[in-house]
């Protein structure tokens, strides 16, 4: 997947493009776009002191993500300050800071960015540094039930064009369910929350890891054996033609 940045904010840093690129999207879901040409820009960031610049290729895209909810205050902005971490997505900030995601950088690049530096807080929400600034993920879970169900700091960053951004990131969708009967879905939300936080590892190359949770119940995953046996006869049948 490549890194992306708003067409607006392209043309207002006068950014030149120095290729197009067709492509499609291939989404979660097993959702593909059409194919659709974007402009290819070089662009350079730096972080707030500019003791870091970095230069890296991004695709224009009209519009990235709808607009993400900002941390809200509680006792993790005392947290924050005690480990150092310097946030300006705040609701108490006094910048304006635009909500909606102006520049989305993937895999294609933020594994380079990635220090390695991660900070567990007892807020249950885990702060990753990069060379550019402080990301945070997780759950609040505060003594206010507004805060508990209205503030989710977990983010899937994904590009869509018609998809429902919500519909794409559901946890059914990636084959991880439970049993209704047993746990609530705010019950299952904790679960993958908790099981995220103490699976996440670095690797010896800054790298990071998960591994995926095991299905609660998995009666129901059929097999697709005959399925892949019929695309690898028609794979080699293809091969075969041009030879």
């Amino acid at each position: 997947m490549k890194s992306y940045i708003s067409s607006d904010i392209a043309q207002s840093m006068n950014y030149e493009p120095i290729s197009k690129v067709n492509l499609k999207q291939s989404l979660f879901g097993a959702i593909e776009t059409d194919e659709a040409s974007y402009k290819n820009y070089v662009i350079e960031l730096s972080n707030v002191d500019n003791s870091y610049k970095c230069k890296l290729e991004v695709l224009g895209q009209n519009r990235i993500c709808s607009e993400i909810k900002q941390i809200p205050s509680g006792p993790w902005l005392k947290e924050f300050k005690m480990h150092g971490i310097k946030l300006t997505d705040l609701e108490n900030n006094t910048l304006k800071v635009d909500k909606e995601i102006k520049l989305l950088i993937v895999a294609d690049v933020s594994g380079k960015l990635f220090t390695g530096k991660i900070i567990p807080l007892k807020s249950n929400l885990t702060a990753v540094h990069t060379r550019l600034v402080w990301t945070v993920l997780g759950k609040l879970f505060g003594s206010e039930p507004s805060i508990e169900s209205k503030h989710s700091l977990i983010i899937s960053s994904l590009l869509t064009q018609s998809q429902c951004i919500s519909d794409l990131k559901s946890l059914d969708l990636l084959g991880i369910t439970g049993s209704p009967n047993r746990q609530t879905a705010k019950e299952l939300e904790e679960e993958y929350t908790k099981y995220f936080n103490e699976n996440l590892c670095v690797k010896a190359e800054d790298r990071y890891e998960v591994a995926l949770p095991r299905l609660v119940d998995n009666s129901s995953l059929r097999e697709n054996r005959k399925l892949a046996e019929k695309s690898l006869l028609s794979t080699e049948k293809k091969i075969n033609d041009i030879w």
